[in-house]
């Protein structure tokens, strides 16, 4: 099993447990999650996204998703992910990501696709997608550039720049650091406090404040998507993901 739902009082935990991968998200790893998230109970009050291992998520996982070729394949990952947020979100219940360690690539457009993000103040925050000749592909440059401005989106997303949680605590990406419990446990707490609201009343706070964002966002993501199939289409991307596997088999 590649993922875990575990229910903490009124809160859901979706653990992913593929660690020896750094918890990256291949097909199997998606489809339990759109799952377990069309799966949810009726007493949930909250969703968590946690992690296994000392990683966070690392993102599509390249061993699988490298094999696909072109504008096509591009357009097929993109679609994948966006598929998974998509069902997040979805639940209508506040989600909340508990950032116990280090995100990579797509982890932290996940990450970006929360409401709350609650971080361990050691983990870090690996925008590589530039790195591997791509764009954003699930909708996190409009969301990254609301979170922290422009400029801010533009340093780390146009450097690939790897970001301390620290950093993104000041940038306004990360909501709360966790400096002594972990990360999860900051979340959970905070989910208890959302338990003791009426439901009806969270559920359409919730819409109000996603609405504010999703009515400016639906023609860049559009954008996003079609920028991220030409790259994936690069020569550049293709010689980026042989390296990446290469490396990671040595």
């Amino acid at each position: 099993m590649t993922v875990a739902l575990e229910s903490h009082g009124a809160a859901r935990v979706l653990r992913v447990t593929r660690p020896d991968a750094h918890n990256a998200l291949d097909s199997k790893t998606m489809d339990a999650i759109i799952s377990h998230a069309r799966a949810i109970d009726g007493d949930a009050r909250a969703i968590v996204i946690a992690s296994a291992g000392p990683s966070f998520i690392a993102g599509g996982d390249l061993k699988e998703f490298g094999a696909l070729r072109g504008r096509a394949g591009g357009r097929t990952v993109s679609s994948k992910g966006r598929a998974v947020l998509k069902a997040l979100r979805a639940i209508g219940l506040p989600l909340v990501a508990a950032i116990d360690g280090d995100a990579y690539g797509g982890g932290c457009e996940l990450a970006a696709a929360c409401d709350l993000r609650f971080a361990r103040a050691t983990a870090r925050f690996h925008w590589v997608q530039n790195k591997l000749a791509v764009t954003t592909g699930w909708g996190a440059t409009h969301r990254l550039a609301q979170l922290v401005g422009v400029s801010t989106a533009a340093r780390w997303l146009l450097a690939a720049e790897s970001v301390s949680a620290e950093d993104a605590h000041r940038a306004g990406f990360v909501d709360q650091l966790s400096h002594e419990v972990s990360a999860l446990e900051l979340a959970l707490a905070w989910c208890e406090r959302v338990s003791s609201i009426d439901p009806t009343v969270t559920r359409l706070q919730l819409g109000l404040l996603r609405d504010e964002h999703e009515e400016h966002s639906k023609r860049a993501h559009e954008r996003e998507r079609r920028a991220f199939a030409e790259c994936w289409a690069l020569e550049a991307h293709e010689r980026a993901v042989q390296r990446f596997i290469a490396r990671g088999k040595r």
